[in-house]
């Protein structure tokens, strides 16, 4: 009675069914994510260490920290969460910094908040921080008009070439140093 109660006239079985589904993806929801960083991830040690990062390299960079990715991931998930909730462009405002906190926590040994707290001050802080925050946004717009174009298939080309944009007009205007 109760559970049918909470679940809003639902049956116990089609309950225990909706919970179970979310509790069995959530890690293959978990390893998505971590594969799906290494989009930011490659170009930011590809211009830390100028070598040709391969896709077994990547994997056993990830492998290497997963806890120190995983704990990242949710700090900046919150924070983003957070500054929707509060108001929705603090939150759009804290996706620029993805570039630059990914590099920053790939590449370094800061701890997460300092990781966090740095990327903030790198982009909002610096002089070139608005210019970099257009591009990011000009590559976004490039994006969807491609992606609207070709169906979506051309986001399999365009996002991995803008990352690799996004990652050196960091490097090239100061904000990763």
């Amino acid at each position: 009675m109760l559970i049918s109660a909470i679940a809003g006239g639902q049956d116990a079985s089609s309950l225990f069914g909706q919970i179970l589904g979310l509790v069995g993806s959530l890690p293959f929801q978990v390893i998505g994510s971590l594969v799906n960083i290494l989009l930011i991830a490659i170009p930011a040690i590809y211009y830390e260490s100028g070598k040709v990062v391969t896709i077994s390299a990547a994997f056993l960079e990830l492998i290497r920290r997963p806890l120190r990715y995983l704990l990242a991931g949710i700090l900046f998930s919150f924070a983003v969460t957070l500054g929707i909730l509060f108001c929705v462009i603090p939150g759009i405002i804290l996706m620029f910094i993805t570039p630059v906190y990914v590099n920053r926590i790939f590449n370094t040994d800061m701890s997460i908040l300092d990781a966090f707290s740095s990327s903030v001050q790198a982009v909002f802080g610096s002089q070139h921080g608005i210019s970099f925050v257009l591009i990011n946004i000009l590559a976004a717009l490039v994006a969807v008009i491609i992606g609207f174009c070709t169906c979506g298939l051309g986001l399999l080309v365009i996002t991995p070439v803008l990352t690799f944009y996004i990652q050196n007009a960091a490097y090239a205007k100061g904000i990763i140093s």
